[in-house]
């Protein structure tokens, strides 16, 4: 309950206001305020993380649980072939970031590459409006999910997302989560 207040102070003292150019987290696009631009880029930064690289097809979900780590899955297409890189943090999501404690770098198989591209079919990535949820509470998730492709960009901030009206989305991000290997078990999902 009193997590929320102490996220604002302390994610307030720990970096200044948004930047742009590089070394930024996210394109204006994103449309973030202050705290929270500030709050996901302390949990990118400490993973080594930036914004999405340009000139290629790219997915990022970060997965910010408020009592559990940190976890942050990218894909990026280069020519045929998808690298995933993938981390996890020490921290917990609603707090500080803390350090490195895994970390996952690999190909995927066209398989899996072909299943994360009908993930976001299903879930209509490039079909829909950037959405950022308004609601918040004191126990739940930021579940956050980026992706860049030629010259769109689309971003999808939505606090621990529920019901059908979210369940492709859930099931793209839950996708993300199993090919890094680093899904949380079912009661730590939220």
């Amino acid at each position: 309950m009193f997590g929320l207040g102490l996220v604002v102070l302390t994610l307030l003292g720990a970096a200044s206001a948004p930047e742009t150019g590089p070394g930024s987290c996210f394109p204006d696009a994103a449309d973030l305020g202050d705290f929270e631009y500030i709050w996901y880029c302390n949990h990118l930064h400490a993973l080594g993380e930036v914004g999405l690289p340009r000139g290629s097809e790219s997915y990022r979900f970060v997965y910010l649980r408020c009592y559990h780590r940190p976890i942050i899955v990218r894909v990026q297409r280069i020519g045929q072939r998808w690298l995933l890189f993938a981390g996890v943090l020490s921290g917990k999501g609603g707090y500080e970031p803390g350090h490195v404690v895994q970390r996952i770098h690999r190909e995927l198989s066209a398989a899996e590459a072909e299943l994360l591209q009908r993930r976001l079919f299903e879930a209509g990535f490039w079909r829909q409006a950037g959405v950022q949820e308004k609601v918040t509470g004191t126990n739940g998730a930021q579940w956050i999910l980026e992706g860049r492709r030629e010259r769109d960009y689309r971003f999808l901030d939505i606090w621990s997302p529920k019901g059908r009206r979210y369940a492709a989305f859930r099931e793209l991000c839950l996708c993300l989560l199993d090919l890094a290997t680093v899904r949380p078990a079912a009661e730590e999902i939220y």
